[in-house]
């Protein structure tokens, strides 16, 4: 169905759109603290890389802001020795990803790179990755395995970064059915002030958010406002 664009200026369109920011608002109202998070629980950053977050043709201040956050997370959860995934993107030169995006993130350039406020927490583990779905590059599963020995042990993540519509979107919604789909319990969290996505012509960031992250929650992701 082609979308009407009688529909755009529809009083029932706008109530619409209305339930759902609605449904954001409501879980906006959530906090959790880190030390009410289960030891099975695991960080799973995506894309803060100086590529999104300092400059190149997908910088975005956005990606900027959520800086502050995301080492704060990332501290608590190294103190708690707690698990740190952080995904990033390394393409070749010839990347076919190339064709829907802007040349970023090639490999051997400091846009892949880390950013250098998370480079300190050494217990993070960093994978690159070379589509916007992370889970492709690495299944967590397989990683935490090799690295702590407990293949089934982690059931529990909270996914940050970047962007909400894309790279966020396309790990939580696989991981969580990748859960679903071996019938096993799951818990996914997404918190609202530690991702983001990019403002251009034709993609406004708060339409983008609002609906992106509805659509997670419709599909049983978590989506809270912040972990303290």
């Amino acid at each position: 169905m082609i979308l009407n664009r009688n529909l755009l200026s529809y009083e029932g369109f706008q109530e619409e759109f209305k339930i759902i920011v609605d449904n954001i608002d409501k879980a906006y109202e959530k906090v959790i603290s880190v030390n009410n998070l289960p030891s099975n629980t695991v960080l799973v950053i995506i894309d803060m890389i100086n590529g999104f977050s300092k400059g190149g043709n997908l910088y975005s201040k956005n990606m900027e802001n959520l800086i502050p956050n995301i080492v704060d997370i990332s501290t608590k959860f190294h103190h708690n020795n707690y698990p740190i995934l952080a995904y990033k993107d390394s393409h070749e030169k010839s990347s076919i990803e190339f064709d829907s995006y802007p040349t970023h993130c090639v490999v051997g350039t400091e846009e892949c790179e880390l950013i250098s406020e998370l480079k300190n927490i050494n217990s993070i583990i960093q994978l690159e990755k070379n589509s916007t779905n992370a889970f492709l590059s690495y299944n967590p599963e397989e990683v935490l395995k090799k690295h702590f020995g407990k293949e089934n042990e982690f059931n529990n993540y909270v996914v940050v970064g970047g962007c909400t519509d894309i790279c966020i979107y396309q790990f939580a919604l696989t991981l969580k059915t990748y859960f679903n789909e071996h019938n096993r319990n799951s818990r996914v969290i997404v918190p609202v002030n530690m991702v983001d996505t990019f403002s251009a012509n034709g993609h406004n960031d708060d339409i983008s958010n609002i609906l992106f992250l509805n659509s997670m929650i419709a599909n049983g992701i978590e989506v809270i406002k912040t972990i303290e």
